[in-house]
């Protein structure tokens, strides 16, 4: 079963229901879906939020997996930041899927070029 990490955006404009989501949402159906816990305090910390709206961002990530920090994300984060100096935040996103031999889904030109050996990055 194919694993998935969802950076910030992405699981934004699932939560939205956009348009360009729905082949990503067809895609995750049928895998493993995560999301690093810097995604899970993004999407939680956005300013003026609702009741409704954080409650929406709750149920979402009730329906994927939150990773929490551990040694191995650690590990990464740290290679990241040394060799591609990418904000710890995104570092720690990217990490995440590396330490759970996972592709990255993002619309982000930070991660498309990221060119990692062994971390796909999925735009699509």
């Amino acid at each position: 079963m194919p694993r998935f990490v969802l950076d910030t955006t992405i699981a934004i404009d699932l939560l939205n229901g956009l348009p360009s989501s729905k082949p990503l949402k067809a895609k995750l159906e049928r895998a493993r879906v995560y999301v690093s816990i810097v995604t899970r305090i993004e999407m939680l910390s956005f300013p003026n939020i609702t009741p409704e709206i954080e409650s929406r961002i709750k149920n979402f990530l009730k329906s994927v997996k939150v990773v929490p920090l551990n040694r191995k994300v650690e590990r990464n984060t740290v290679l990241l930041r040394r060799t591609r100096k990418l904000k710890i935040p995104d570092s720690i996103i990217a990490a995440t899927a590396l330490s759970l031999h996972a592709a990255l889904m993002s619309r982000d030109d930070h991660f498309i070029r990221l060119n990692w050996p062994g971390l796909p990055v999925i735009t699509e």
